[in-house]
């Protein structure tokens, strides 16, 4: 995979010249964990330390990581097909970077399919770029939640 590589043409995302590169062993910094705590359940910086201990203990994961400059303002985790979790800086919401994140993806890895669980927050974020989305409810230790399995097929 190259260092670093220029967004397709086809990713639009305004007033950013973005660069989208692997960023498997930066998933341990202070800036990731700002940026990828917001789609934790309860974060703290023991809990994402913990979960990017686990991730890097996982060969089959890929994280890449969106750069507007030098500054992460997106990250996207996969093991294989399955997406573990997205999130971008509140700052960028609604201006393609999450969309981007997921194209690049499925073509840099080849993917023919990508699933992701997710909640009421972010079915919307998932069926706009194009997913099949399934409500079902699943069981927690705190309780029962809504949540959606999405999946999209690339060919």
């Amino acid at each position: 995979m190259n260092d670093a590589e220029p967004c397709a043409p086809h990713f639009f995302v305004k007033g950013m010249i973005p660069i989208i590169r692997e960023i498997r062993e930066e998933l341990l910094s202070r800036e990731a964990c700002e940026i990828y705590s917001q789609c934790m359940y309860r974060p703290n910086p023991e809990k994402y330390s913990a979960f990017a201990d686990e991730i890097l203990s996982r060969p089959s994961v890929c994280a890449f990581g969106f750069f507007d400059e030098d500054r992460l303002t997106g990250i996207l985790i996969l093991d294989k097909c399955e997406i573990l979790g997205i999130a971008v800086s509140a700052d960028l919401h609604r201006r393609g970077v999450g969309r981007a994140l997921i194209q690049h993806a499925a073509e840099k890895l080849h993917l023919a399919r990508m699933t992701a669980e997710t909640d009421d927050d972010a079915v919307g974020f998932y069926q706009s770029c194009g997913f099949d989305c399934t409500r079902f409810e699943r069981t927690f230790p705190d309780g029962t939640a809504i949540r959606y399995r999405c999946i999209r097929n690339f060919f």
